[in-house]
């Protein structure tokens, strides 16, 4: 096969270089075209004919392909490098490298749905989900620390842990939220700790949230975080944190669309903080003054099997 291989060398600790994958990718018999992540010209590298894009890299690059590819009819591959690797997971791509390629030429392929959201500030897609609350707020908090201390994490072996335990730590005092929201037409208004709508089983520090999502169904697994669910979320991320991997027993509601009225909350596209939201509330602040604005509406939907995967055999 014709391989286009996008590698981030940065995912991940003690994972091969970029020339040990290419020979790796050329003992198996293809022809291979490399191209780092990290390089700005690896957007043009995806419009090279291929049979195969493989993303060598963890869900933050696996991501900004994916979304780039939905549409394409050519498939795309995982070789997880990452920390969490939410998406192959939830793919069920697993394995060593050389196990994963060595499957390519008898894989089976997969169409899997991509995620929409609408907002005044743009439209984009995802793969993982978007979400709101807890886990969000926890993420900018360390995002935060990692920018002031970058050594210190830079020097942890155990970043899940880490995000684990800040999460488990936050989740004793935080305040749940009072949001506006419509699913399919219903209403779900109410108090929550954290909503999060997702296309796929795990989320951050491969919190097994969505036991029975399917990427493929044309649906969107909504879990919602209340008060009445705050100690058995709390349990679980004391399972978790003792190394065990149960799934809590969360209330997750089905559906196709979710509208929210967004009032100036941080909010969490796949694996990072939606940048563009900053933007819009300094530009919404600028216009106070000038005209009163109507409550921002955000529309979160899917787009059916938008994207095809190929799962090693």
């Amino acid at each position: 096969m014709r391989v286009t291989l996008i590698h981030n060398p940065k995912a991940g600790k003690g994972h091969p270089t970029g020339d040990e994958l290419l020979t790796l990718v050329k003992e198996a018999g293809h022809k291979v075209l490399y191209q780092s992540a990290k390089e700005k010209k690896w957007k043009r590298a995806l419009q090279t004919s291929a049979d195969l894009i493989a993303v060598a890299g963890g869900d933050g690059t696996t991501r900004k392909v994916a979304t780039r590819l939905a549409g394409s009819s050519v498939p795309i591959t995982i070789l997880p490098l990452g920390t969490a690797n939410n998406i192959a997971k939830s793919l069920g791509i697993n394995g060593t490298l050389e196990q994963l390629v060595a499957g390519w030429d008898e894989g089976r392929r997969r169409q899997i749905d991509v995620g929409i959201v609408c907002a005044p500030w743009g439209k984009t897609r995802f793969i993982e989900g978007l979400g709101c609350g807890l886990f969000t707020d926890v993420m900018a908090a360390l995002d935060a620390k990692q920018k002031k201390r970058p050594k210190l994490f830079k020097r942890t072996n155990d970043p899940m842990g880490l995000a684990l335990r800040a999460l488990h730590d936050a989740l004793t005092d935080y305040r749940a939220l009072e949001l506006q929201a419509t699913l399919d037409g219903a209403d779900i208004s109410g108090r929550y700790l954290m909503l999060e709508a997702m296309n796929i089983r795990h989320l951050g520090p491969n919190l097994l949230l969505a036991p029975d999502a399917d990427p493929g169904d044309g649906l969107l697994d909504f879990v919602l975080l209340t008060e009445a669910t705050r100690q058995e979320f709390a349990h679980y991320l004391a399972y978790r944190l003792e190394g065990k991997q149960e799934a809590p027993f969360l209330p997750v509601r089905r559906g196709k669309c979710l509208k929210l009225n967004w009032s100036g909350l941080l909010l969490r596209l796949d694996d990072m903080l939606w940048p563009e939201v900053e933007k819009y509330k300094r530009h919404k602040k600028k216009r106070k003054k000038e005209q009163p604005s109507a409550p921002a509406l955000i529309e979160i939907r899917l787009k059916k099997r938008a994207l095809e995967f190929l799962l090693p055999a």
